[in-house]
């Protein structure tokens, strides 16, 4: 059977554990605003070195190209009209996409202007 005394040693013991675990439990809250701030700043600075790679990257290929360009363009000149007409078709041929959408969208909008156009909507 327990005694008086062995009762307080008990209860001074639990209370220490109780205050070990209230210092464990605050300093790992501690911990893991440090690592939540290191975290957040890791992935705050990785993000900005892949924007800035990426912008890198598209003005590195935006000047190769245009160097690209400026060279075919030369070659085209110094090769007479057969080059320069062989370098219209081959930017139109890469180009076709947005050229005939171009054309597609001022078709439609000289259609619309000059023609007589009846819309008539139907509701049962």
């Amino acid at each position: 059977m327990l005694d008086d005394q062995d009762r307080r040693d008990y209860r001074v013991l639990h209370e220490v554990i109780d205050r070990l675990r209230d210092d464990m439990r605050e300093d790992n809250e501690r911990l893991e605003a440090r690592i939540m701030t290191a975290v957040n700043g890791f992935v705050t600075t990785h993000g900005q070195v892949h924007e800035s790679d990426r912008m890198l990257n598209e003005r590195a290929h935006y000047r190769f190209e245009q160097f690209i360009r400026a060279a075919e363009l030369a070659q085209a000149k110094r090769d007479g009209a057969l080059g320069v007409l062989r370098f219209a078709v081959e930017l139109v041929s890469r180009n076709w996409k947005p050229i005939t959408t171009v054309l597609v969208a001022v078709t439609a909008v000289l259609f619309a202007a000059t023609a007589d156009l009846q819309i008539e909507i139907v509701t049962r």
